[in-house]
């Protein structure tokens, strides 16, 4: 039988070694990345925007409201936004952004209804962009369907 000396031991060890990290190199390329802005760069000069809209959100009385109702997501807007609202509501899915879509604002009577059957099961980020009176707001929520 042989018997493995210091020098082999180094060269098994080394070989398995770069074996494990080629390896490693192979699975870090097969994963799927997706970023959440394909023009993020952008999105961040927009931020102080965002930025002033949170500031005028956290200033009104009452929040936004997300109700789950039946087959509905039902979206209650504050009673003290009397005045026209018109706006976007961005419904993102982390973990696939082929199920990310956008609505637009229009409420009735203060609520908007959603159908159910446009999401997936699962969890989704909310994020609304409106306007009341002049006033720009932003909220971002999230919501488990």
């Amino acid at each position: 039988m042989m018997k493995i000396n210091w020098g082999w031991g180094i060269a098994i060890f080394f070989s398995c070694f770069v074996l494990f990290m080629s390896f490693m190199v192979f699975q870090a390329f097969q994963q799927d990345f997706q970023l959440e802005h394909e023009d993020y760069y952008s999105e961040e000069l927009k931020y102080q925007d965002k930025i002033n809209r949170k500031i005028q959100t956290a200033a009104l009385p009452e929040k936004i409201n997300f109700t789950l109702n039946g087959d509905d997501l039902i979206v209650k807007f504050p009673d003290s936004l009397k005045s026209d609202i018109a706006g976007e509501i961005f419904f993102y899915r982390p973990s696939d952004k082929n199920k990310d879509f956008k609505l637009p604002v229009h409420p009735d009577h203060g609520e908007q209804k959603i159908d159910l059957n446009k999401f997936s099961k699962g969890l989704y980020k909310v994020r609304m962009t409106w306007e009341a009176g002049g006033i720009k707001y932003y909220n971002e929520e999230t919501i488990i369907i």
